[in-house]
């Protein structure tokens, strides 16, 4: 069942899951797609467009494997919010391979007053997690906890 949130853009969409909440995700290349799963993930914790580019932040992760580092890419930024409330705007991918992720994230600490949480997002979880390939780019599945 897709849900009625007010999607931020094209490239991600959201469904309902019991008790979670989905994403699905599109991406000409890889970059594109864990941009675009990053900025769904912030659009579902606040309004992306009042985010201002105040700070930015490298972060770098690894994994076994590509499903796994979008796992982990994401769980890192739910850390930065959760730990320093740092939620980012803009992203930009760096780096990737097949097992290692450095991106420059830009976005500012959340204020009360000057932002409103939609939803807390505890997790990232393994159920659903999924990337492929197909003819027009790369497309993923992931189920957060909420």
């Amino acid at each position: 069942m897709r849900s009625a949130i007010v999607l931020m853009n094209q490239y991600y969409s959201f469904f309902d899951q019991t008790s979670d909440l989905g994403i699905e995700v599109m991406g000409p290349d890889l970059e594109s797609l864990y941009r675009n799963a990053a900025l769904g993930l912030t659009d579902l914790i606040t309004d992306l467009k009042m985010l201002k580019s105040i700070k930015s932040r490298i972060v770098n992760v690894q994994a076994e494997d590509r499903e796994l580092l979008l796992r982990e890419f994401l769980a890192e930024l739910l850390y930065l919010f959760h730990i320093e409330n740092f939620l980012a705007r803009d992203i930009k991918i760096i780096e990737i391979s097949g097992t290692n992720l450095k991106a420059e994230l830009s976005g500012e600490p959340i204020k009360i007053g000057t932002h409103r949480i939609h939803r807390e997002i505890k997790s990232v979880t393994y159920h659903q997690l999924c990337i492929k390939q197909n003819e027009s780019g790369f497309k993923a599945r992931f189920v957060l906890d909420i």
